[in-house]
């Protein structure tokens, strides 16, 4: 299922307008719902900073970690170890670089699942 449909599809889809239109409909939604804070993990999590920033609402954004590439990061020559660290290094930089100045935002390491990063990630 994964390996599949969703993978493939988001292979062809993802990219960063597609997150950052996504998450500004979901925070419109979440808000209108009465939600005040929300926690996500996706790829480009610094589009979903930006919109949850723009928006003042608060996020607790997750910088994921995952074996594989992405339009997002990682490369398809690389083992997954490799593509987990270049996961990481991007997400720390997005941390330090971006969500750092933004008072309403956080982040945390966000590991896909234990099937996708491997034993050492």
């Amino acid at each position: 299922w994964l390996t599949e449909h969703v993978w493939p599809t988001e292979g062809k889809f993802v990219s960063p307008e597609f997150v950052a239109d996504g998450t500004r409909i979901a925070v419109v939604e979440m808000l209108k719902g009465g939600t005040t804070t929300f926690n996500d993990m996706y790829f480009f999590p610094d589009e979903i900073a930006k919109a949850a920033d723009e928006s003042g609402m608060r996020a607790v954004v997750g910088l994921i970690c995952i074996g594989f590439p992405s339009a997002y990061c990682g490369s398809p020559d690389a083992d997954m170890l490799t593509n987990v660290k270049s996961y990481l290094a991007k997400g720390v930089e997005i941390k330090d670089n971006l969500i750092a100045k933004m008072p309403l935002v956080d982040a945390i390491v966000a590991p896909h699942a234990p099937y996708t990063v491997g034993r050492e990630g």
